[in-house]
């Protein structure tokens, strides 16, 4: 699928458009990544989470920045791993990271390009549109032969990201009421068991009681 085919070509841009982009002064370049590696194995958890700073610092996109997704932009009163924290903590996050009204950003990250999305999913759930992903990322934009920066991260002016409603994005689903138990209910539960752990093709339930 090309892009202009999507139906938000926003969503994503090609190292082309990129290149092409560089230096302009609205432009805001993420590296996302982050690594899972093997915990100690006195750890209760069940890996490290590592920010991808070090192999950022080793080469990134010419003036891109760097987002540190477990150590910035998550919840840090809970154990659990890249928990969405609350909004007034994200949106000081990615202000002071220099995403505000009337930028462009650009994420991308090594290897995948599930930390770049969760950035551009995070942005999205703040109604804050101006966001593409890196098609190949990192890696193609390497692999392309293309300019690269050393060193740590020089940073964006400060900015503020307010939150405004996004029609039809992340709206909670109305709760659907549990009906009361009815005769033939015991026979649906165990005959639904059997056929998850395939146990064979003869029907469980009773005559006058066929699940619905």
């Amino acid at each position: 699928m090309r892009i202009k085919d999507m139906r938000d070509p926003r969503a994503l841009t090609s190292t082309e458009q990129l290149a092409a982009s560089l230096g302009e002064p609205k432009l805001r370049i993420y590296d996302c990544t982050t690594y899972l590696e093997p915990a100690p194995a006195e750890s209760d958890q069940p890996y490290r989470v590592v920010a991808g700073r070090r192999s950022f610092e080793e080469g990134h996109i010419p003036g891109a920045d760097f987002l540190d997704l477990q150590g910035e932009f998550s919840d840090p009163t809970t154990r659990l791993r890249f928990m969405m924290p609350a909004t007034a903590a994200l949106e000081a996050a990615f202000g002071r990271h220099g995403i505000g009204p009337g930028v462009h950003v650009v994420l991308y990250s090594i290897g995948t390009s599930m930390w770049a999305t969760r950035f551009w999913w995070m942005l999205k759930s703040l109604g804050f549109d101006e966001a593409s992903i890196l098609d190949g990322g990192f890696d193609k934009w390497k692999a392309e032969g293309r300019a690269i920066e050393t060193g740590a991260a020089k940073g964006y002016p400060l900015a503020s990201v307010y939150r405004r409603a996004t029609a039809g994005l992340f709206q909670r689903s109305p709760r659907r009421r549990r009906r009361a138990w009815q005769p033939g209910d015991e026979d649906r539960q165990r005959a639904r068991a059997a056929v998850s752990q395939g146990l064979g093709a003869e029907p469980l339930w009773s005559a006058g009681s066929h699940p619905r």
